[in-house]
């Protein structure tokens, strides 16, 4: 996005006398960076995340609506999103938005929810409100987390079971983006992780516990610098959640301190983005490979759904057989969810 519109930047006409001169002004660079945004986001619905969906439909009469639920804060991530699609109107989407109140900062919670409620009503979008029950005093990030997440599936599946088609998915819509994709793989690399998992986001997922959910990330390939832009070249409005600035949280902290920090030493924010991009790459082409050479291990060793075959003890344990175990507890029974 930022190569393309540095791009249209760099535009000039050459006159007569071999003076270049601009060829556009500050409101072609915001309707064109509008456009921009808007095609990104469709690119990626249309292209990436849809198809997954009419694709285990049985016939081309099932190709209606597909409930999709977007999570909407009230922060300029979320609401660039809900924008977004309803400027983008796709009529492969029957759109509704959540929004979790935690009840953590008290009148500033409020004015959160009431904003949100405001502008669903002006756009037309059905509001799903739900508010944190236990005590303030049990709540964390990861707990908050799970809540949502959870939440926004049961969502979800009642609203396709609403349209009686129990068995077909929907989808769950977030506002992630490039910067928080960064973040994710330095937390996943302080926290540790294998290194072929060290990974930032992924613009689609279909977790194995939520089978009829396809979690869809279309702000994926875009900057915060990119949405906020979208808003306010259009004079749209969001809130800002005080507790972003806030030390307290460890990704706040990598947000705030560890990365300019990095992008300082890297040389710019773009650099260090290109070589966390290409480490990612690397490692999704790793686990890729990876994952071949267990899945022929299970298969040549003579392991079972009940039992793992260990390599002779004169071998030695390598990467291999780590990742063809771990392959074997995720598909056994139960399937056991390790990290990994």
């Amino acid at each position: 996005v930022q190569n393309t519109i540095s791009s249209f930047r760099s535009l000039y006409m050459k006159s007569g006398d071999g003076t270049e001169t601009q060829i556009h002004n500050s409101e072609d660079d915001d309707e064109f960076r509008r456009n921009l945004f808007l095609t990104n986001v469709r690119h990626s619905l249309l292209n990436d995340v849809i198809p997954l969906v009419f694709q285990e439909r049985k016939s081309d009469h099932d190709k209606g609506g597909i409930a999709t639920v977007i999570g909407v804060s009230g922060g300029c991530d979320s609401i660039s999103l809900l924008h977004a699609l309803h400027q983008l109107a796709l009529p492969q989407l029957e759109l509704h938005a959540v929004h979790f109140d935690h009840h953590l900062r008290g009148a500033e919670s409020d004015g959160d929810r009431e904003f949100v409620e405001k502008l669903c009503s002006e756009l037309k979008i059905p509001l799903h409100i739900h508010r944190w029950g236990a005590s303030a005093t049990s709540f964390t990030q990861d707990k908050a987390r799970v809540w949502r997440r959870r939440t926004m599936y049961d969502l979800l599946m009642s609203l396709v079971s609403k349209n009686g088609k129990q068995q077909q998915k929907g989808i769950l819509v977030t506002a992630h983006h490039k910067n928080d994709s960064v973040e994710t793989l330095i937390m996943k690399l302080l926290r540790g992780v294998h290194i072929s998992n060290l990974t930032g986001m992924e613009i689609v997922s279909s977790p194995e516990d939520q089978p009829n959910a396809i979690w869809a990330r279309p702000l994926l390939k875009l900057t915060k610098a990119d949405i906020k832009h979208f808003l306010t070249s259009q004079k749209l409005t969001w809130r800002e959640d005080s507790s972003n600035t806030s030390s307290k949280y460890k990704r706040n902290r990598i947000r705030n301190e560890l990365l300019p920090l990095m992008a300082d030493i890297a040389g710019s924010e773009e650099l260090l983005e290109k070589r966390l991009e290409n480490l990612s790459q690397q490692s999704r082409e790793m686990s890729h490979n990876l994952l071949l050479w267990a899945q022929r291990y299970l298969d040549n060793s003579g392991s079972s759904n009940d039992f793992f075959i260990l390599p002779p003890k004169k071998e030695e344990i390598t990467s291999i057989h780590r990742e063809a175990l771990h392959l074997w507890c995720r598909r056994g029974e139960g399937g056991v969810n390790l990290t990994y």
